[in-house]
């Protein structure tokens, strides 16, 4: 049962909802968080505390709309909750992981990018509900019985995250109204080269402490193709490392421009996540 009220957090770099959940007793506690960084069709999620099953796979379903999925246990923890699970999306997905160096450095970059060249894709293997038509989310795992959280806001959930995202692409100088006519985003010009430079630039200390990070970049790209600004966004602890992917992206890297839906060029974001795996 719910114990707070659904709490909004409008932070510099990502909008977040959270609400807090406790058995009958109030014994057992669990948070579950809501978050984008930018407007997007779905969100970012993380569930934790005592919900979340102590086990090396976890079946979470969103339901009734969506299928259950598989999500790895045993991943994080989340400060005096502990146990944690996150995933992105609702719905199934299919992953797949390329180790070949020949695999091209525009693929890479696309979705992550490896000291080694490895990296990891991920796509949705159907089309996504609403987000609005989610009820309630199930965790389970091994013959433990389902836990059932209610999320029966959902819909005023959409519309306080999207009031949220519209102040927050304020704030990067961008007018929400004109991105909604955004037909075609930024496009890479020079992503292989671009891609081999932060291949090749591991930042050392982290690499001398086997240490991996989830990174996202946030680029303003001008009606002119330049670049004006990256702004680094961790999805993962990353505390050795340093801004060596947004330098050479803002010195090497060249773009078409977003084009609005009569073909003209316009100032819009581009966003690029990166994965920093060590062999």
């Amino acid at each position: 049962m719910p114990t707070t009220n659904w709490v909004l957090d409008y932070a510099e770099n990502r909008c977040r909802i959270v609400r807090e959940f406790a058995s009958p007793d109030g014994n057992e506690k669990t948070v579950l968080f809501f978050e984008q960084q930018v407007p997007e069709q779905s969100y970012t999620w993380l569930v934790a505390g005592s919900a979340v099953p102590n086990r090396s796979t976890i079946s979470v379903r969103f339901g009734p709309v969506n299928q259950t999925r598989e999500t790895p246990g045993r991943q994080l923890s989340f400060g005096q909750f502990e146990q944690a699970i996150r995933g992105t999306g609702f719905s199934p997905t299919l992953s797949s992981v390329a180790g070949s160096r020949k695999k091209s450095s525009e693929n890479r970059l696309r979705e992550s990018t490896s000291r080694d060249g490895a990296p990891s894709t991920t796509q949705s293997s159907m089309p996504r509900p609403p987000v609005e038509s989610i009820e309630w989310l199930d965790i389970e795992a091994g013959t433990r019985n389902a836990v059932r959280i209610p999320l029966a806001e959902m819909p005023q959930i959409a519309k306080a995250m999207e009031s949220c995202m519209d102040d927050l692409v304020r704030s990067w100088g961008v007018d929400p109204a004109q991105q909604a006519k955004v037909a075609h985003p930024p496009k890479w010009k020079n992503l292989d080269h671009v891609a081999q430079r932060i291949v090749n630039t591991y930042p050392d200390k982290a690499a001398r402490r086997g240490e991996q990070a989830d990174l996202q970049l946030r680029l303003m790209i001008e009606a002119s193709g330049e670049p004006s600004k990256c702004v680094r966004t961790n999805l993962t602890q990353a505390d050795n490392f340093d801004n060596s992917a947004c330098l050479a992206i803002m010195k090497d890297a060249e773009f078409e421009p977003a084009r609005d839906t009569e073909g003209r060029p316009v100032r819009s974001y581009l966003v690029q996540r990166i994965k920093y795996i060590l062999p």
